[in-house]
This record gives structure tokens, sequence and C-alpha cells, in this order.
């Protein structure tokens, strides 16, 4: 029987996951093991492994959504961080992006200018994520909720010679990574998220997917029909006051531009900063997610960076509200209007 897709999505899965040895070494309290269990899946970018067919499982691929892959089964949980309905692994690999030579390519482990490339989280990363999570959740804050992470015994790797399911080891050592890296754990992070449309998706919806018969005002029309089905199903379920988006468009811009600040204020008032408030860590449900760089801070540099977070939030905030209209005006106004929000907290 198939699985029952996220909402009303018409975003469609691929043949792009194989089972690799993990070891489950963390769950969030109130999570069963069925929840995370048999979630040791990695990205590959071919059937056959190391000469063997193999029977791969699906998952949603998305440009810039690098090393994170949507499960395509409907995800139903509420619990006080929220309403969620659907799961991404993080850490399972990077993607390239959606076109044809690129379609779920797994790039090679490897350090650049940018540090160690390989796709993947550490543990003290995600319990760093997991711990932030439970403070955020305490302040009232709305975002993503680290479910539990699996440790990494092997990889899919692809060298020069092909692509193998590799111990992360010798992956390392393929690679020319310093031994040290060796000693950290790796993990594949399973997070449940509210919806998993960001900011960033609709702005480039053209290049979101790689479907030649999608063109973007079909793939906005899509990412809206998902979203809005979310915002009602989560009205229902926590009975909160939603105003009437459905044909709407300035309520619903006005209700999500005004949740994204909440959040960010309750934030910033106990002393966090996000650190990349881009379009790429805004949900289009009105969170914010991916607070690796999120810190605690006081004095000055609290302020400096709260006053920096503010600042490409109203980037973020600004480039999405301005594909929707062309009225400067409207975007003032919209933006205004966020802000006095952001004071009340």
């Amino acid at each position: 029987m198939a699985k029952e897709k996220l909402l009303s999505t018409q975003l469609e899965p691929v043949d792009c996951l194989a089972e690799v040895s993990a070891e489950l070494v963390s769950i969030a309290p109130g999570i069963e093991e069925g929840e995370i269990r048999d979630l040791n899946l990695f990205l590959t970018p071919s059937a056959e492994i190391d000469g063997i067919q193999t029977q791969l499982q699906q998952g949603i691929l998305r440009h810039m959504h690098h090393r994170s892959v949507e499960l395509p089964d409907r995800y139903n949980s509420t619990n006080e961080a929220g309403v969620f309905s659907c799961r991404r692994l993080k850490g399972a690999g990077l993607y390239s992006g959606p076109s044809e030579e690129w379609l779920h390519k797994v790039r090679n482990v490897k350090k650049d200018q940018t540090g160690l490339v390989l796709g993947l989280q550490s543990l003290p990363e995600f319990q760093g994520a997991f711990d932030a999570h439970t403070r955020l959740v305490q302040m009232g804050i709305e975002t993503e909720f680290p479910l539990g992470a699996l440790k990494l015994g092997e990889i899919i790797y692809q060298n020069r010679d092909g692509v193998s399911r590799v111990a992360i080891g010798e992956a390392f050592d393929d690679a020319g990574l310093p031994p040290e890296y060796k000693e950290i754990p790796f993990v594949i992070r399973v997070d449940a998220i509210g919806i998993n449309h960001r900011l960033k998706d609709y702005i480039f919806a053209g290049e979101l997917l790689y479907n030649a018969e999608l063109d973007t005002e079909k793939v906005r029309a899509m990412l809206m029909e998902d979203v809005t089905a979310y915002l009602l199903q989560e009205a229902k379920v926590l009975g909160n006051d939603l105003p009437d988006i459905e044909g709407n468009l300035d309520l619903y811009l006005e209700f999500i531009l005004k949740r994204i600040y909440k959040n960010v204020a309750l934030l910033h008032k106990n002393g966090g900063v996000h650190g990349q408030l881009t379009e790429q860590n805004l949900t289009m449900d009105g969170k914010f997610i991916d607070y690796d760089t999120l810190k605690w801070l006081s004095g000055d540099i609290f302020e400096e960076k709260r006053q920096a977070d503010l600042v490409r939030l109203e980037v973020s905030a600004r480039a999405f509200l301005q594909v929707w209209t062309k009225d400067p005006g409207k975007v003032e106004k919209l933006l205004e209007t966020a802000k006095k929000e952001y004071g009340k907290f």
C-alpha cells in the first residue's frame, strides 16, 4: 500500500536513499524507538552499490536543502513544541541540486576553504540542537523538534572509482582528512517539522525541483496549497485563532510575518541570537529552524548580534514579500506590522 503523501503535496519523491550501518544513540523523551528505527538511510546516486542491486527508499529532494532530505510519508504528531506533519533526515549526505546531471549526487568527503564538507552532522552538534530546542520550547518558541540521532558506521561514498558502501573511517582516510576526524561521532539527525517549505523555496520555486513540467508558478501554487492545509490543520488541533487566509494573500503574509517576528522576539528576550535568519532558515508557516548557529549572549556583544539578527531578518522578509507584491507601500506596511509584533515582547 502506498504511503500517504504529506498533506496535499504534489512534490514527487525519488528513489534516493539506501540503508547504511548506524546505531541509535539518542532519542527525545516521549518518542518511541519505532519512530526512529529503520531511518538509517543515506543519499545515494546509484541503485547499484558495490555491484549489489539495492532496493532504494524514497525521499523528497529539493534544491538548497543540502544534507537534508524529507521523508515522503505523512507524520502526525503534536506536543508542547507544536504540530508536526513531516520528518527530515539531516546529515544524510550532500545533495547537489535538481538537474539530470546532479540528481541525488553524493559529493566526495573532502575539506575545502569552508571547512569539512561531509554532508554529515556530528553528535555534539545534534546534542547542542536538542538542548537548544528544550530551551526554546520553554520560552514559547515554535520551531523544529529533534527526534533522535543514529550514529553512522558507514556512508555511501563516491570517489574516482565509483560509489560504494564504505566504513566512515575508510572514507576519511581516502579523502586525506586528519586522523582526529575519526574520533568524531557523526550521525543522521531525525527532525520533525511543522511544514518543510522555506521562504527561499518560494522565492526560487523555479529552481526547487527537477521536473521540466513544473514552472515557477505551478511550484509556488503547490507550496501554498500545502502551507494553507497545514495552517488550517494546526489551528484545528491547537485551537489557535487563524485569520481567514484562504484566498486572502494579505492576511496570510501578515500572519506569518508576525509569527516569525514574535518567535525571534522571544528568542532575543531570553538572550539568544540565531545568527542565520536567512530565507533558507525561515519557514512558510512562520517559524525559524536550523539553529545550529544559535548562541546565548549578554551585554554589548548580545546587542550587536541582536541587531545583526534583525537586519538579516528584514532582508529575508523583504525578499519574500517582493515576490508577492511590487507595491513598495504594501511591503513597508507589512514589515511595520511585523516589527510592532516584535516590540510587544
